[in-house]
């Protein structure tokens, strides 16, 4: 039972095979056997919108050319791999046509050149792939823009030359003797305030001798270096002393507030320290934390300080503070 089963479908896979083989034969046949056509016009493409509108002029005369072969190969370009088939001209309605054309084949058609002063908007060259209907394709041309011719670069005219500026002479030197001994070396830190001179403007005599007194220097003022009215020394301090008790108050806190913040500076690296050595023994760490925490007080103490110092400071000086 189970071969005859097996047999039957067998034969039906057979038959339905060979169906497929004819079919596809026929059907390339029938493909083969029918023919297409392809046409279109030339015309003016005015608007250059690749369209042929109402209007537009038709192009008689024109060469339009039909090759056909492989659309594309890599690396190729595709004029270089189609074959010429045959030509023909557009009738007095810019119309051309190629009919009997075989189907499933690749075809193009090209019109190349245009004509002179003109230049396509549409494709020169259109391809038709697997052709299996009747394909059109119009081909527009464009009247190329006239370049406007540039205004020729006006010369500038040559400039009259000018006369050349005449050389006054040289007027010949008054030539005088030497003048009187006493005009040429006068007293030190005196002159001559008036001179005699003959007719040739030379030196003859001197007068009114002027003899200025030079300004006396004054001698340096030395300040004397005087104590506070009490008698207190800054010890501290070199020259200036302080002249008055606020001004050594002054003073003392300022050292005083720059030892501080040294001590302060020392205080946080020892807490420092101290965490890193502590770890794992929280009494140790709870004890650098309190020291930490009062050298940062210490600190803002120190800052607040010093800026009334300064604030009294630029009071008494009669600048005003900066904050």
């Amino acid at each position: 039972m189970k071969k005859i089963v097996l047999r039957k479908c067998g034969l039906l896979l057979h038959i339905l095979v060979l169906c497929l083989f004819f079919s596809t034969i026929f059907f390339n046949f029938a493909q083969a056997q029918s023919t297409f056509t392809i046409f279109g016009y030339v015309f003016t493409d005015s608007n250059s919108n690749e369209i042929r509108d109402g209007g537009e002029t038709i192009w008689p005369g024109r060469t339009v050319e039909l090759y056909t072969g492989p659309e594309y190969v890599p690396g190729i370009p595709t004029i270089a791999v189609i074959e010429y088939v045959r030509s023909t001209t557009t009738d007095g309605n810019g119309f051309y046509i190629f009919s009997g054309l075989t189907g499933g084949e690749n075809w193009r058609v090209r019109h190349y050149p245009p004509p002179s002063g003109y230049d396509h908007t549409t494709d020169d060259s259109i391809p038709f792939v697997n052709v299996q209907s009747n394909k059109t394709h119009d081909f527009g041309l464009v009247l190329l823009a006239t370049p406007t011719p540039l205004p020729p670069t006006p010369v500038p005219p040559t400039p009259t030359p000018l006369p050349p500026t005449p050389v006054p002479p040289t007027p010949t030197p008054l030539i005088c003797g030497l003048p009187p001994q006493q005009c040429v070396n006068p007293p030190a830190g005196c002159s001559w305030g008036s001179f005699g001179r003959n007719a040739n403007n030379c030196i003859i005599s001197c007068s009114n001798l002027v003899c200025l007194q030079p300004t006396p220097i004054p001698p340096p003022e030395i300040q004397e270096i005087k104590p506070i009215r009490w008698g207190i020394y800054n010890p501290l301090a070199g020259n200036p002393q302080p002249q008055n008790v606020v001004e050594l108050i002054i003073l003392v806190s300022d050292w005083i507030f720059n030892i501080a913040g040294s001590l302060i500076v020392i205080l946080i690296i020892y807490s420092g320290v101290r965490f890193l050595i502590s770890r794992g023994n929280p009494s140790e760490i709870q004890k650098a934390r309190g020291i930490l925490y009062w050298a940062l007080v210490g600190f803002a103490v120190v800052m607040i300080g010093k800026g009334f110092i300064y604030l009294v400071e630029s009071i008494l000086n009669g600048v005003k503070p900066i904050f």
